[in-house]
């Protein structure tokens, strides 16, 4: 018998048959663990990650596709955030309930600041009036507003108050007492007592020098608006 044939031709005793079987099966196991060319290739080629694309739905949800070979992956459920809408701005004046006065704002009607006697009147001259009475004799706001200056002035009023009424209207009251009874900034009321008369400052005696003007310092006759 040929080598080959012997050796594919199992022995007649037993034992030899079986170690004969079992060096068969592993030199036929390790030939087929061996890869092949084009399977070495294979494996050692890179792994492409397949690319996701979200397709939003009219429901809400979203769809995602793949591409690159990779199996479809399941929708899942992409929450919606909307851009809020821009609120315009609405300006809303105050509004004033009829009969009342809001704060600070002077009415347009005049008061005397003062009971007395005119001793002089307006003139180019002389931007106010003058009204002369006792020592002590309270002054009144003429109408309702803020008070911008309680205090000494050294342009010849002595101690004097000045009311914006917040309206185009400012008055002054010169030649106070004392220092004023009222602050920078407080509201003061149409008659509330603003001061004390006196004869400070550039006075011959006591008594209240009385001004209405513009904020831009254009000067009214008094006589003119008070009591109307």
């Amino acid at each position: 018998m040929p080598r080959i044939a012997r050796i594919l031709t199992p022995a007649r005793r037993p034992h030899r048959h079986a170690l004969w079987l079992l060096s068969l099966a592993c030199c036929a196991g390790l030939w087929l663990a061996q890869p092949s060319h084009a399977g070495a290739a294979a494996l050692a080629a890179p792994m492409h990650a397949p690319i996701h694309t979200a397709t939003p739905t009219p429901t809400g949800r979203s769809r995602v596709t793949s591409r690159g070979g990779a199996r479809p992956v399941a929708a899942v459920p992409v929450k919606v955030v909307a851009r809020p809408a821009a609120v315009p701005v609405v300006k809303v004046a105050p509004s004033i309930i009829k009969g009342t006065v809001a704060a600070g704002i002077g009415t347009g009607h005049f008061i005397w600041p003062a009971a007395g006697r005119l001793t002089q009147g307006f003139s180019r001259r002389h931007d106010g009036i003058d009204i002369a009475a006792p020592r002590g004799t309270p002054l009144h706001a003429a109408d309702t507003g803020e008070v911008v200056w309680a205090g000494w002035r050294t342009d010849g009023l002595g101690y004097a108050v000045i009311i914006d009424h917040h309206n185009g209207y400012v008055t002054v009251y010169g030649h106070q007492m004392r220092r004023p009874p009222v602050r920078v900034g407080q509201y003061v009321r149409r008659g509330q007592v603003i001061g004390y008369m006196g004869s400070t400052g550039h006075s011959t005696g006591p008594h209240v020098h009385f001004i209405i003007r513009t904020p831009a310092r254009h000067y009214y006759n008094p006589l003119k608006l008070l009591g109307r």
